[in-house]
């Protein structure tokens, strides 16, 4: 047997729902156990407060593997740079090159394992010399080879599609009027 009762009342509006007798007493049971919480310690338990004192115990109780939140070697990339930032000190300068200061945490064996000997504190270009991004970089920029136009013949760096520049935006603006054209042409054939 379900019995419908007032779970929420704001104002005018109520919320009911159907629930059975053997949930309703466990609701009532509940219900009485709090009220006899509340006698017994009255308003005190809303809002209460640990001493500072305690909220230190705690935090020392809970810290590293004893945390219930504790994943260990299966930590996240974000995580574990954030947990080498906590526990291993910031030197002035980089540790490969000695001049510049330390911005980013590269780990050395590449393999992201909870080791604070594992990561080492460098600037960014020493960074990027030791990932090959910054040979990268440098093949990129001497790419820039000069190329052919296929319309004008001329020679030039920035080659689109084959085209210089002023070739390329000739040959875009005719293809936008081919296009249009066509457009235009359906249009008339639909009407």
């Amino acid at each position: 047997m379900f019995i419908n009762i007032e779970i929420f009342k704001y104002g005018s509006l109520f919320l009911t729902a159907m629930i059975s007798e053997k949930q309703m007493k466990h609701i009532l049971k509940l219900a009485k156990i709090n009220k006899e919480r509340y006698k017994k310690y009255g308003h005190n338990l809303l809002g209460f407060k640990h001493k500072e004192e305690t909220k230190k115990r705690i935090a020392i109780k809970q810290m590293g593997d004893k945390n219930p939140m504790w994943k260990g070697d299966d930590v996240g990339y974000l995580a574990l740079h954030e947990w080498i930032r906590k526990n291993k000190p910031k030197p002035k300068f980089c540790e490969i090159c000695k001049v510049k200061p330390p911005i980013d945490l590269a780990n050395i064996s590449k393999k992201y394992k909870r080791d604070i000997n594992d990561f080492e504190w460098i600037c960014r270009r020493c960074h990027m010399k030791k990932d090959g991004r910054l040979k990268r970089l440098h093949r990129k920029k001497i790419k820039k080879i000069k190329e052919k136009c296929k319309s004008c013949g001329n020679w030039e760096i920035y080659n689109i599609k084959g085209y210089c520049k002023k070739c390329y935006y000739k040959e875009y603006q005719k293809e936008k009027r081919r296009k249009q054209k066509c457009v235009q042409s359906v249009n008339f054939v639909k009407k």
